[in-house]
């Protein structure tokens, strides 16, 4: 990635302490930017980052005047809180997504938008539900039936007219399953990463033949990097570099560790799809390349 224009640049973020957050904070300043992190926790400032405490989930207005008048403008803002439900645990409701999810984007983007011009918001492929066709494009019809993928899906909607009204550039990414190092145990991968170190029994739920394009968190910080440096809006798929079943999953898993993984087969009756974003339009025009195929970002996280 060119960074040289990221150089004293002041970028407003949210879901900076978060796993994706805290590598896309971490190379952006590295290379020069001047990362403001909104937290809910005390942290001490570092070089070239700065932890403002405030609560998105809170109506207050004051808070988003005490920030301007403290920092003064800023150059981008980039949008990666979210609520992340834990697989096998207790279902998100409907209510909770619209709480956890929804209402604070929609709270920040109303007090930041004209006052930030260039806006980076990272969406998901949730909101596509069940593809009609593999390597579906941004246009495709979405159908979120989850009530995380429908928050992030409305959040898109009020982004839209949000940015529209306020004459922001609106950068949309719609990531695929994102994995990496310390992820937190709520997806599949660090799931079944978790069992093959630990000898623990994995569940595998119906065939395992449903293709999925993960998504290593490096190649998710290179998206949101370049997305900041885009001039245009516009909406993009990000995804990796292979496409992979949950099967091929298992076996790079297995030979990666050198470990058999203790698997317990659920048989299931439920519809299982394969879920491959065609992301030609980021590579285009982000230049966005995925390096990551799932072995090489198994293998990372294993030495990492």
């Amino acid at each position: 990635m060119n960074l040289d224009n990221l150089k004293n640049k002041k970028i407003l973020i949210t879901g900076g302490t978060g796993f994706i957050g805290k590598r896309a904070v971490n190379i952006l300043s590295q290379f020069g930017a001047v990362c403001y992190v909104i937290t809910r926790r005390d942290i001490p400032d570092t070089d070239n980052i700065h932890y403002i405490k405030m609560d998105l989930s809170s109506s207050d207005t004051v808070q988003y005047e005490d920030l301007f008048n403290k920092y003064g403008e800023f150059d981008a803002a980039i949008y990666m809180a979210a609520n992340i439900p834990v697989i096998g645990q207790k279902k998100e409701t409907y209510a909770e997504a619209v709480s956890s999810t929804l209402i604070p984007l929609v709270q920040f983007a109303q007090n930041v938008c004209g006052r930030i011009k260039n806006f980076v918001y990272t969406s998901t492929i949730d909101i596509v539900g069940v593809p009609e066709k593999i390597n579906y494009t941004e246009d495709c019809e979405l159908n979120a039936f989850t009530p995380y993928g429908l928050a992030k899906l409305s959040g898109e909607f009020y982004m839209r007219r949000i940015a529209a009204a306020t004459g922001t550039v609106l950068k949309m990414l719609r990531f695929s399953q994102v994995y990496g190092p310390n992820e937190p145990i709520v997806r599949i991968i660090p799931i079944l990463l978790d069992a093959v170190k630990n000898d623990k029994c994995f569940k595998l739920y119906g065939t395992g033949n449903e293709k999925r394009r993960f998504l290593y968190v490096d190649d998710a910080v290179q998206a949101i990097v370049k997305a900041v440096e885009y001039p245009e809006s516009d909406v993009f798929n990000i995804a990796g570099a292979s496409n992979d079943s949950i099967l091929d999953l298992i076996n790079i898993s297995q030979k990666v560790y050198n470990k058999k993984l203790n698997i317990e087969k659920i048989n299931v009756e439920c519809k299982t799809f394969d879920n491959i974003p065609d992301i030609t339009k980021a590579e285009k025009l982000l230049g966005f390349v995925p390096e990551f195929t799932l072995e090489k970002g198994i293998e990372k996280i294993y030495h990492e």
